[in-house]
């Protein structure tokens, strides 16, 4: 499980740099597990948001001694487009790392996701970690 999460941060890590190039709109990226987007969306109360739940597929202690979690939730009616000019639709999947905790895996939580941006999110709901 722990090589499948380190696969998926190459893969995040070259999408996310294509994207801060201007060359990519990426349905996935690794974004703070403190869920704040100040610095990427100036104003929240203009963003166009959607509803949805997201679950948490996955939950592993990394080699630092923190915890990296997945969640995972369909994106559906966006604006947001892919490099082929497609809708972005279907699961959207984001790693976060640096949580001193491990989240309890399968749990599902509400959220909201900018429908021209998918890929930044917030959490409607706290995580439930293990005790």
């Amino acid at each position: 499980m722990e090589k499948r999460i380190y696969d998926n941060i190459t893969k995040v890590l070259v999408l996310s740099l294509l994207v801060s190039m201007g060359l990519l709109i990426s349905n996935c990226s690794a974004i703070k597990h403190k869920y704040s987007l100040d610095s990427e969306i100036s104003n929240r109360n203009q963003v166009n948001w959607v509803e949805t739940v997201g679950t948490i597929t996955e939950s592993v202690q990394m080699n630092d001694g923190t915890y990296a979690y997945t969640i995972e939730f369909i994106v559906l009616g966006g604006n947001a487009k892919n490099i082929e000019g497609k809708l972005i639709q279907g699961p959207l999947i984001q790693h976060i790392f640096g949580v001193e905790k491990k989240a309890i895996e399968g749990q599902i939580l509400k959220l909201r996701y900018s429908k021209d941006e998918p890929m930044f999110y917030e959490l409607l709901e706290d995580i439930k970690f293990v005790k």
